[in-house]
């Protein structure tokens, strides 16, 4: 009776949870990429936008770049050496402090795929209602236009789960003898476009003339050797009736990952009675294939399939010789949906109060589920289906809070299968990092830089000072793969993927490392410890001779400090590496810095909690000062920053919810868009570069008002305005638990969490625990006074609050 009581209970918060499906709407066009509705897999995604005359589909893929390097020849990259003699006023090193020729060059860079224009009918009466709808648990866009007269088209859109396909269907109503216009010609008419690359210097004409404070896109108009470097060569088009094979292929030019070329391919798939298909050019600037139905032809479906080299090097698709005919769009779309209910599954959430706040949860996650999947090439900076011909910063992979931000939160969500494309974004890194911590510092193991591409390069882009140079950069790429076991008790994952480069980024420290007195530090450095120098937190410049300044800055010694303590926790698990994690033991055990005053639970949060987030993260308590955490110089310019300090006050408790949640809640209103995407930077002084992927972040800090786990311990509602309503369920929580809860009238129900690996559960606050049967489960506590209680694998667990 009790165990019906406790799975009841877990039926009826699903109920609640997911009771109303998730839509967006919009009733009006939108006339650029970065606002229209999104479609994904993870690899292939497209955007949706309007122009006078046709429903436009941008294609976008993680692997489309122009790959060239352009390595400075006359300066050689700096190194530890250099950085140590230039501290100590014993070498001119000015010269490192000067970015490398490639950094102003337009490349390497992400770049668009093509466009699908549907082209609906252009002179009908009046101008035409829009109606723009994306059903989230559908994985389906449908769009729609409406004339006076009557007349309608519609098209319903959906991306494939595994194959990077976009079906979409089309129906015309009203088109009949006295509605339709021209000369016999079909309501509905399709054109498949890609546009040459541009010459540098013709985009920066166009980008400094559109009226916006700021373009700081590479070259800037005013680097005469990026604006004549030679653009991409021209797209090609594949015209086959014979064999119903339409085609165009973008070639790229050879480079160290593929020293044969690289090409994209767009494919139009249609059935050979659809209609006809001729091609418009040759032109220089744009190849395009028009595909027209028959007059009498009022409805259709169409396939656009797109194929890389990448993709048949790796198994994933061949290139085809001629053309097929798509399924049905019946079975894509049954498809989408079964894929987006897979992923659906797996959390959920509910503000009854707040349904704008809701969608925007589920909007976000969907657009990570169209951007991020393993064994991919994930986005940098922007998102790759409304990508501009060249990209600001290069659309890198910004290595520090740009690219991690891009996946905070996806742990609480219970989607660690996003983490794959994090790994993956690594993987390119990896190689690199080898050769700088070899060559640059005399180390084993590897080192990040700030910047990386999906790329293999030659030699170090990047050595300068101080960009290049930022020692917490790898301490800070190994949190994640940390923060992944922990969240999952994944051995197997450990083993295999974890461990080895958590391994590296504690053995270049491990080296790097120098214990006073040393002659490669400052003199005044007696007391026995291990010191980072140089260093610098964040971005910061770098000035000779203030030795001090130089020294054992908070960024570094947090994230060695982490690293190391990590490693010895993964080599103890696996049983691996004792000698060395005796060795990382002392290092960190006799690291310069707070950690030394620190005890009890302070000590534990400064070793066991991932940097990135939270600046020094053990709870202290919060003061009201009337003012928001949030800096208000920026919240108007860059939202994307401001997540972390959002992030940094949840964790470190100088978060207090009447005051700041209201802000926050305002500052997602201010930057959200309808489309469910998020602005990082203002387009007012930015433009428009695209969607920015950094703000997939932005529900981070929301979840983070619901539940913590990052000290080992489930916190339940920790930030929370109590007087609203809200329910979870499924979330992850440290130690591989899930989690549901759920606040209403101002009361905590009773807490569900099931045991995925049978560790021992710890939980803030005081509970009365039963087991799925209904039995009382015995609890104590630990250390940190935390509540804790055993767990067998796969046990369900009900928690009810004293």
């Amino acid at each position: 009776m009790r165990s019906a009581t406790v799975f009841a209970y877990a039926v009826l918060l699903a109920s609640v949870v997911c009771a109303q499906p998730h839509v967006l709407k919009m009733d009006y066009p939108v006339s650029e990429p970065e606002e229209g509705f999104v479609l994904g897999n993870g690899d292939l995604s497209v955007c949706a936008y309007q122009t006078m005359d046709a429903i436009v589909f941008r294609f976008g893929k993680g692997d489309v770049w122009d790959r060239r390097m352009e390595y400075e020849t006359n300066r050689p990259p700096c190194t530890v050496r250099d950085y140590i003699d230039g501290a100590f006023g014993r070498k001119d090193w000015s010269q490192w402090r000067k970015s490398d020729r490639g950094v102003s060059m337009p490349f390497p860079c992400p770049k668009p795929v093509g466009e699908l224009k549907v082209h609906i009918p252009s002179n009908l009466p009046g101008v035409p209602r829009w109606r723009q709808e994306l059903h989230i648990e559908d994985g389906c866009l449908r769009i729609a236009a409406e004339w006076k007269n009557g007349v309608k088209v519609g098209v319903e859109a959906v991306v494939d789960s595994e194959k990077n396909e976009f079906a979409m269907k089309w129906k015309c109503l009203g088109w009949n003898d006295m509605t339709k216009a021209g000369r016999g010609e079909p309501p509905v008419f399709f054109s498949l476009e890609r546009d040459a690359d541009p010459q540098v210097r013709d985009f920066m004409d166009r980008v400094m003339t559109e009226g916006f404070s700021v373009s700081p896109f590479p070259g800037k108009n005013r680097d005469r050797d990026a604006c004549e470097i030679e653009p991409l060569p021209p797209p090609t088009m594949i015209f086959d009736p014979t064999n119903n094979f339409y085609a165009i292929d973008q070639d790229f030019y050879p480079c160290n990952l593929f020293p044969d070329g690289f090409k994209c391919r767009m494919q139009m798939c249609v059935g050979r009675d659809w209609g006809r298909a001729e091609k418009v050019g040759p032109n220089g600037r744009k190849q395009m294939l028009r595909f027209f139905g028959w007059s009498r032809d009022v409805s259709g479906s169409m396939v656009v399939r797109v194929t890389t080299t990448r993709d048949v090097q790796t198994g994933k698709a061949e290139w085809a010789e001629r053309g097929e005919c798509p399924r049905k769009f019946a079975s894509y779309a049954e498809a989408a949906k079964r894929a987006a209910g897979d992923y659906w599954a797996k959390s959920s959430f509910s503000v009854p109060g707040d349904r704008e706040l809701e969608d925007l949860w589920y909007a976000t996650f969907h657009l990570r589920r169209c951007f991020l999947k393993g064994g991919t090439v994930p986005p940098g900076l922007f998102h790759p289906c409304s990508l501009r011909d060249y990209s600001i910063w290069h659309g890198d992979y910004h290595m520090n809070y740009n690219m991690e931000s891009i996946y905070w939160g996806d742990f609480t969500a219970n989607h660690p299968e996003q983490a794959e494309a994090y790994f993956d974004c690594v993987d390119f890194a990896r190689p690199m990092g080898r050769k700088v911590a070899k060559e640059a510092y005399g180390c084993r193991g590897c080192f990040m830089q700030l910047e990386q591409f999906p790329v293999l390069a030659s030699r170090d882009y990047n050595g300068s000072i101080p960009l290049g140079r930022m020692v917490y950069m790898t301490g800070w790429a190994m949190s994640r793969f940390w923060e992944y076991y922990t969240m999952t008790l994944d051995r197997d994952f450990l083993e295999k993927r974890g461990y080895p480069f958590i391994k590296e980024c504690a053995l270049f420290y491990l080296d790097f490392l120098k214990k006073a007195p040393h002659p490669d530090l400052p003199p005044e450095l007696k007391d026995g410890k291990y010191h980072v120098f140089p260093s610098i937190a964040g971005e910061a410049n770098i000035k000779p001779c203030e030795l001090m300044k130089l020294c054992d800055q908070w960024s570094p010694i947090a994230f060695s400090r982490h690293c190391l303590w990590a490693a010895a926790q993964a080599s103890e698990i696996l049983g691996v590496d004792e000698d060395l994690r005796t060795q990382w033991k002392d290092r960190y055990e006799n690291l310069a810095g707070e950690s030394f005053a620190a005890k009890g639970y302070a000590r534990h949060c400064l070793f066991s909690s991932p940097p990135e987030y939270c600046g020094r993260p053990y709870m202290t308590p919060a003061k009201w000062d009337g003012k928001p955490v949030t800096r208000k110089n920026r919240q108007f310019w860059y939202f994307g920053l401001d997540i972390r300090d959002w992030m940094s006050a949840l964790r470190q408790n100088r978060f207090i919810p009447e005051r700041d949640w209201p802000h926050y809640r305002y500052l997602l209103d201010f930057w959200s868009r309808p489309n469910g995407a998020v602005r990082a930077m203002s387009v007012q002084h930015y433009g428009r570069t695209g969607g920015w992927t950094e703000t997939l972040s932005c529900m981070a800090p929301v979840q983070e008002t619901l539940l913590q786990s990052w000290d080992g311990a489930i916190r339940l509602f920790p930030y929370w305005l109590k007087t609203n309503d809200v329910a979870f369920a499924d979330w992850r929580a440290t130690g591989a638990f899930l989690v549901d809860a759920e606040i209403k009238g101002g009361k905590t129900l009773p807490v569900g969490i099931v045991s995925e690996k049978g560790a021992d559960c710890h939980v803030w606050g005081e509970w009365t625990v039963t087991d799925a049967d209904g039995k009382h489960v015995p609890t104590d506590h630990d250390e940190f006074g935390r509540m804790r209680f055993k767990t067998v694998v796969g046990g369900r667990y009900r928690l009810i609050g004293k």
